[in-house]
């Protein structure tokens, strides 16, 4: 491991948070020698306060996860074809992986159509393996209104944002997340 062998300041960001795991006690014997270097790195940062108490005891600096406001603004020119007055969009932006959560969006999708009497529109930005599958479990009362952008580069992401109501970031075992 580099930071077994380094001599330069070290930085640690550690994205494991409390309670025991099964597979972190089997894997604690292998993992001593690159737990023993990490203790010598010179800051160590978690990203909030939910790793306030990770699995390993040691003093971290919390740096959360931040938001560029100089390219994420409202005066950006949005993507036209995803404003519709009088819709709510939620946007998920993110990997299309189970441990996201965006399963669970859309599972919902159905019921929020109905409550809303059309007026939701689910807007999914990310690609994998796993789309033809997330857009095989849209329900039959959500079609139309969940839209899957796929990728969408980095410097047209901030024109994805301005026609979103709400950003949504479920995440399965963790405390979901969403923004107004």
């Amino acid at each position: 491991m580099a930071i077994q062998v380094a001599d330069c300041p070290q930085v640690g960001t550690f994205h494991m948070t409390a309670g025991r795991s099964r597979m972190l006690e089997w894997a604690r014997p292998y993992l001593a020698p690159v737990v023993g270097a990490a203790r010598r790195a010179h800051r160590r940062l978690i990203h909030g306060q939910r790793f306030r108490r990770p699995v390993l005891p040691w003093d971290y600096e919390v740096i959360p996860n931040g938001v560029d406001v100089e390219r994420f603004h409202p005066d950006v020119r949005p993507f036209e074809e995803y404003v519709h007055p009088g819709r709510v969009n939620i946007l998920f932006v993110g990997r299309l992986d189970p441990r996201k959560g965006v399963h669970h969006l859309i599972a919902a999708m159905p019921r929020l159509v109905e409550l809303t009497h059309g007026g939701v529109q689910l807007l999914i930005v990310g690609d994998s393996y796993l789309r033809p599958k997330l857009e095989a479990a849209v329900g039959q009362g959500a079609r139309g209104h969940v839209r899957f952008l796929g990728h969408v580069p980095s410097a047209d992401l901030p024109a994805g944002m301005p026609p979103a109501t709400s950003s949504s970031r479920p995440r399965p075992g963790t405390r979901a997340s969403a923004s107004c």
